[in-house]
């Protein structure tokens, strides 16, 4: 097993970079559909800052959402590397990714990702849960989120009782309530108007102070 720790790469490795939050290195993913192997997303070697964003546009299957995947563990690549705040993804085993995503990465699904049967605030407390966090904490977390992208008044409410445009801003503060260290996010606004679109900025102002986390965000590019 290869844990989070043993995973970290050495100061050589990040050839004196103490600031990259995200490196990706030439790295490459492929599927195989019916039409024979192709290659969804083909990465050149690229960093991503501290307190940045790093925004990825493109047409429709260009593979913004699978370089996303892979940057955030949940894929993995057929060639190449990459690091989240000095670990390789790349020699982590399923519990060190596991852990990794759960504690260090927060995501902003294209699809939302929020379950249910669950209230606005249940979702939002999810990471927090997962964590075993004190049910105080929890409450509270997710009450100050939920405030931050404008939701207080909607926190008993369940997805399906929600426009689009709430849910995504439900799932942005979900993303944003273990304090990632990064996070990772499938167009976290379209669904969000001139006035609401602001709220994806929330975890800026969540503890009082400009957030650590540098943002990968995916787009529509020109069609």
């Amino acid at each position: 097993m290869t844990d989070v720790s043993e995973a970290r790469t050495s100061p050589a490795d990040r050839s004196g970079d103490t600031a990259s939050m995200v490196r990706v290195q030439t790295c490459t993913a492929r599927t195989a559909p019916a039409v024979g192997p192709c290659t969804r997303c083909a990465g050149s070697p690229s960093t991503s800052r501290a307190a940045s964003s790093s925004p990825s546009k493109g047409r429709s299957g260009s593979g913004k959402t699978t370089l996303l995947n892979l940057v955030g563990g949940l894929d993995a690549p057929d060639e190449g590397t990459i690091v989240i705040d000095g670990t390789d993804l790349t020699r982590l085993d399923d519990n060190g990714l596991l852990a990794l995503r759960r504690d260090r990465i927060g995501f902003v699904f294209q699809s939302f990702g929020l379950i249910p049967i669950l209230t606005a605030a249940e979702n939002v407390g999810v990471p927090l849960l997962l964590r075993r966090a004190d049910p105080r904490e929890l409450e509270e977390r997710a009450a100050l989120l939920l405030e931050l992208v404008g939701l207080a008044d909607h926190a008993a409410q369940r997805p399906g009782e929600l426009s689009g445009g709430q849910q995504q801003r439900v799932a942005i503060a979900r993303a944003l309530a273990n304090r990632p260290a990064v996070l990772i996010a499938d167009e976290p606004t379209g669904q969000l108007d001139a006035d609401t679109g602001p709220a994806s900025t929330a975890g800026r102002r969540a503890d009082g102070r400009q957030s650590p986390a540098p943002a990968s965000t995916a787009g529509p590019g020109p069609s």
